[in-house]
Order: C-alpha cells, then sequence, then structure tokens
C-alpha cells in the first residue's frame, strides 16, 4: 500500500474523523480560524500588539491538531499494511 491514491483515501475518509478532533480542540470554528490567523501573522506583529503568549498557545494548538490527524492516518496505514492486506 504504497500508492498515492491509498494515502488520498485514507486522508479522505478521515475528514469525520478531523473535525472531531477539531471540535474537540478548537471547540468553535471562530477559535479555529484565529489559530490560523496567528499561525500565518509573524509573532513580532502579536508580541508588539501584547498578544504573544496568546499566539504561542493557538499555533500550539494547531500544531497539535495537525499531529493527530498525521498520527492518525500513519496509524491506520501501519495497520492495513501489516495486519489487513
Amino acid at each position: 500500500m504504497t500508492e498515492w491514491w491509498h494515502w488520498a483515501i485514507l486522508i479522505g475518509a478521515n475528514t469525520p474523523i478531523y473535525l472531531l478532533i477539531g471540535w474537540a480542540m478548537f471547540g468553535t470554528w471562530g477559535d479555529f480560524w484565529q489559530c490560523l490567523k496567528f499561525w500565518i501573522m509573524p509573532d513580532i506583529f502579536s508580541a508588539m500588539r501584547g498578544e504573544w503568549l496568546e499566539d504561542v498557545w493557538s499555533e500550539l494548538k494547531l500544531v497539535f491538531f495537525l499531529a493527530a490527524c498525521a498520527v492518525i492516518v500513519a496509524a491506520e496505514w501501519w495497520v492495513l499494511t501489516n495486519h489487513v492486506l
């Protein structure tokens, strides 16, 4: 299971799980967009505005979200290749 479309199917099939993880971590879409805004904005701007700690926490939540989604896909790929296929 090393073809690119196998990975695409795994990533696409996990969309409900991504939404569930996102809901648990962010709560609302507004919080998700705020985390994304802080991730895109240079840290110096948030530090000058006095929002540095909020920036760090928002970026950390987004990194944890992306890592959790990646770990789920990798774990499913491992189970499929070693135990199913």
